[in-house]
């Protein structure tokens, strides 16, 4: 049963993986290492989250083995003494799956994955081209980690750390820096996800506030979207003179068709064309190496057209969706009608999706947005008093001990896992939310690139081990936070240390960060200031938020319009053809029955010029015999 529920954990954080690969990639065009790099890094990043409860688990079990072995000076088994957890497994297992995800998701973070990110950006046109660019583009960031560890060494010479621990100290010391750099991170993401996850929830229960969102977002991705085009056609008029000035045979012109293959089809169709009739200009010719910078600018621009013009068509149908929904909300018969937008679910009936849609949607998301304040603000106060030991405020540390101590391993499993993955949502959520210009950009429906597949990949791997160790902190299950030196450790805490180690004032710091963080999130400090020197953001007392808005708004109108005159258009067409096929069928009726008077008219005249026996013959032959084929003259 043990090794049944750890093979659950594993293939839930397997599937959870790999959909949201699929959601987010384009795994028929990413590059398959990219591709296999990025799922292990997501993959081993949620093992650990899976994973933790059971040795939560497994921890008190081993608590409870080690204070009956203390406490009884009789010869009985202190196995029998205690209630064994259903998921408890060998005490090897899990330390040796915490060592090869731990140091897989530390490799892949600090060393692979910089790598594979300057090598999807590179422009070269081989692999080994693109694989030295990357070492060359990275010499400067690996640099920067050589230059820590002298600095370490240094360090632990000078105190003297090698004569007492030996290597270890150097391991101890990588992974507290590594832990330090990603819990200023978890900072930044829970101080705002924690806010605004459930205020998110809470807009789209209001269908009117979710329609002037989708307004301001379309008319937001429509600049971006005439942005992407402008610069691909500018780029595609720097293709056409590389095209121009490289003849066919020359040494670089299978690199140019390289790039011309990237390109579109009407595009490549008027080079051909012009260079047919034109010839080469070899004053045009360019370089090797402004070649690759052309095939680099090319590839970023196409991805960023593509995602605009997607992103463009998904706001547009979810404005559409939005007003049906408001419309829907009016009818009497209290079923659903598509007006303008697409239903995809067309084997629901129709009063089900009008009961969804119009009146239990919303009621479900203000119940998940006030679980979620509910859940956050016991977050935020057990931020607060971790530290507190006598008497425990923090809440999560409360229950937990309370299964512990009646041996509910089960509730203890349960909510040590919707902890962590609330925490683990916050986080993620404010990480898929950042776009950082046209660097990075999250979009679902298969258009996230592969350098920000990567960079999240990069970054779950850094963010995980940190708060995996929070969470250990506010359930009081972290010796260096309690200060229990009778405590039998988390098997996860002696592979990454304790948070004591980073600093003694993290205590003070950490809970006030949060604290600002949160407040500066709910009072959407951030946005008023992008807004103030000019970055659009959605601020309803905004002006450039109203004309953003209204501009959206003519967008879907004109949709609309467009959708109304395709189907006036088709039903002039469908009665078009309906009168058509009328006539057709009265012209062929009328053209059967002249064709049948000229046959009968032929007929009379062949039978005048035969005998009287033949008329006789005739007269008695069939029908079919008696007439002639048909010839030219019976058509005129």
């Amino acid at each position: 049963m043990a090794v049944a529920t750890l093979a659950f954990e594993l293939a839930g954080a397997f599937l959870l993986a790999a959909g949201m690969l699929w959601k987010y990639g384009n795994l028929k065009k990413s590059t398959p290492g990219v591709v296999l790099a990025v799922f292990i890094a997501w993959y081993f990043s949620l093992c650990i989250v899976t994973v933790l409860p059971n040795d939560v688990s497994a921890t008190f079990y081993r608590q409870c083995l080690s204070d009956k072995s203390v406490a009884n000076s009789f010869p009985y088994d202190p196995s029998s003494l205690c209630i064994k957890p259903v998921s408890y497994v060998d005490g090897t297992v899990i330390p040796r799956l915490y060592r090869v995800v731990y140091w897989t998701t530390q490799l892949f973070t600090w060393l692979l994955i910089p790598f594979l990110s300057a090598y999807v950006q590179a422009g070269e046109f081989s692999v080994l081209a693109k694989a030295k660019t990357a070492l060359i583009d990275n010499a400067i960031y690996y640099g920067i980690y050589v230059l820590i560890i002298i600095v370490l060494l240094i360090y632990a010479l000078a105190a003297g750390l090698f004569q007492d621990q030996g290597a270890s100290a150097l391991k101890q010391m990588a992974i507290q820096a590594a832990n330090t750099w990603g819990l200023f991170l978890l900072v930044l993401l829970l101080g705002y996800g924690l806010v605004e996850l459930p205020r998110s929830y809470w807009h789209r229960s209001s269908i009117q506030h979710q329609l002037e969102w989708e307004y301001f977002s379309l008319a937001k991705v429509t600049e971006d979207k005439h942005e992407a085009t402008e610069e691909l056609n500018l780029i595609l008029i720097e293709v056409k003179k590389a095209s121009k000035g490289v003849p066919f045979g020359h040494v670089l012109r299978k690199h140019v068709n390289t790039i011309l293959k990237k390109c579109p089809a009407a595009f490549q169709e008027e080079v051909a064309r012009e260079e047919a009739q034109n010839g080469p200009n070899e004053d045009l010719m360019p370089s090797e190496r402004s070649l690759i910078r052309l095939h680099k600018k090319l590839n970023t621009a196409l991805q960023r057209e593509n995602r605009t013009q997607t992103q463009f068509k998904l706001f547009l149908q979810r404005a559409l969706y939005s007003e049906d929904v408001i419309k829907n909300r009016l009818s009497a018969d209290r079923t659903w009608k598509c007006n303008y937008s697409t239903d995809d679910n067309t084997w629901l009936p129709a009063s089900f999706k009008w009961w969804w849609r119009c009146i239990f949607r919303s009621h479900v998301m203000k119940a998940l947005s006030i679980l979620f304040a509910l859940f956050s603000a016991m977050v935020i106060w057990s931020e607060c008093t971790f530290s507190l030991q006598n008497p425990t405020l923090s809440i999560f540390a409360i229950l937990v001990r309370h299964w512990a101590s009646v041996k509910n391993y089960f509730n203890l499993e349960l909510f040590c896992f919707i902890t962590i993955a609330y925490l683990c949502l916050c986080a993620y959520w404010t990480l898929f939310q950042i776009k950082l210009f046209n660097i990075y950009y999250i979009a679902p429906n298969h258009h996230t690139d592969d350098y920000s597949l990567l960079f999240i990949g990069m970054f779950l791997c850094r963010l995980t081990p940190p708060l995996c160790l929070n969470f250990l902190c506010l359930i009081h299950m972290d010796s260096g936070v309690t200060d229990g030196a009778e405590l039998v450790d988390v098997a996860y805490t002696d592979l990454s240390g304790h948070l004591s180690l980073i600093s003694d004032r993290f205590f003070i710091y950490f809970p006030i960060l949060i604290v600002l963080l949160c407040t500066g999130t709910y009072f959407k400090l951030g946005t008023r200031c992008l807004s103030s020197i000019g970055f659009a953001q959605f601020l309803q007392s905004d002006e450039l938020t109203t004309d953003l808005m209204e501009e959206g708004k003519a967008f879907v109108n004109r949709e609309k319009r467009r959708i109304e005159r395709e189907t006036k258009k088709d039903e002039r067409n469908y009665n078009e053809r309906g009168t058509t096929s009328s006539s057709a069928h009265n012209e062929s009726f009328s053209s059967a029955n002249w064709d049948r008077v000229n046959e009968e008219r032929v007929s009379l005249l062949k039978d005048n010029d035969s005998g009287d026996d033949q008329w006789d013959s005739g007269a008695k032959g069939s029908s079919s015999s008696s007439r002639p084929n048909r010839s030219l003259f019976d058509d005129v």
